[in-house]
């Protein structure tokens, strides 16, 4: 080999070697900057599960307050029903009562017919 082949492969050789120092050093920011990104994907990931536990925590809250609400109208639907039944079994004993008066009357107007006209029912 002469002198210029020689030095066209020592040029070639170095510009070789700062090509692949380049690209190391191109992959090493590569990876600095995946690990950046990968840093941050793990920060919104702990952001987003602790407004997760938040929202999970309001909506429990808000159950919770929702419930006593349907166990008060319970309570007083409970009541209601209770002094509607009252009030059925007063017009029950009532309804009761009175038939009892009723034949009781029916009784005695017997007793009058038969006393006015003498003589006994049939």
């Amino acid at each position: 080999m002469d002198g210029p082949t020689i030095t066209i492969l020592a040029t070639v050789g170095a510009v070789g070697v700062a090509l692949a120092g380049l690209i190391l050093r191109q992959g090493a920011r590569l990876d600095t900057r995946i690990d950046r990104v990968g840093d941050r994907v793990d920060q919104i990931n702990v952001q987003i599960s602790e407004r997760i536990d938040q929202v999970n925590a309001q909506v429990n809250e808000r159950i919770d307050q929702i419930n006593g609400r349907i166990d008060q109208v319970n309570e007083r639907i409970d009541q209601g029903n209770a002094q509607i039944n009252e009030r059925i079994d007063r017009v029950e004993r009532g309804q009761t009562d009175l038939r009892e008066r009723m034949a009781k009357l029916e009784g005695l107007l017997e007793g009058l017919r038969e006393a006015i006209t003498g003589r006994r029912a049939a």
